[in-house]
């Protein structure tokens, strides 16, 4: 039978901000993370299983607003986030996440959060899959929760992967932080 992931939730957002217009350097770091090796030796890493990532220091305004309303409120504070751009054609590839700048920042904290925002209302052959569980049908302002991996216990967290198979850029906010209950 197949079931799609239900949204996790939704926040009321607006900017004026053009998407298209913020420059992104490309990153492989999910993969990485999870993978625990060296980009040459993924040896199914190429320019179409790489997303593409907007530092929060040189983002407009409006977008920060967002991103620290929403780290204030689920984290006391205590966060990171970016912006990323998945482009037509490419795929992130299914993984999880293991927070390795958080744990280092945060090491009195041993399970991490990761709300995904979606900043455009979905388009076609845009997909999301958390846990063998499609996600077809987002809104601006609606946010998936992915459970990182406890590197205490091993147990705890959301395999998930995106692909982008249309022809109009998937942005989403990634904002993440401790878990705090």
């Amino acid at each position: 039978m197949f079931y799609e992931k239900k949204i996790d939730g939704h926040i009321e957002i607006s900017f004026t901000s053009n998407l298209n217009d913020l420059s992104f350097k490309e990153s492989i770091v999910s993969i990485i993370s999870s993978a625990r090796v060296r980009p040459h030796e993924l040896p199914w890493y190429n320019k179409h299983n790489t997303i593409l990532h907007h530092d929060p220091e040189n983002l407009p305004a409006d977008l920060c607003d967002i991103a620290n309303s929403i780290g204030h409120e689920f984290f006391n504070n205590k966060f990171g986030w970016t912006i990323n751009k998945l482009s037509p054609g490419n795929t992130v590839l299914e993984h999880t996440d293991m927070f390795d700048g958080l744990r280092e920042k945060y090491p009195e904290f041993k399970k991490f959060i990761r709300y995904i925002l979606m900043l455009e209302d979905r388009t076609p052959g845009q997909y999301i899959e958390v846990n063998n569980q499609p996600i077809i049908n987002w809104k601006i302002g609606d946010y998936i929760i992915i459970r990182g991996t406890d590197i205490i216990n091993g147990i705890d967290h959301d395999w998930h992967m995106a692909t982008n198979g249309g022809t109009k850029p998937l942005y989403i906010m990634a904002i993440s932080g401790p878990k705090l209950s």
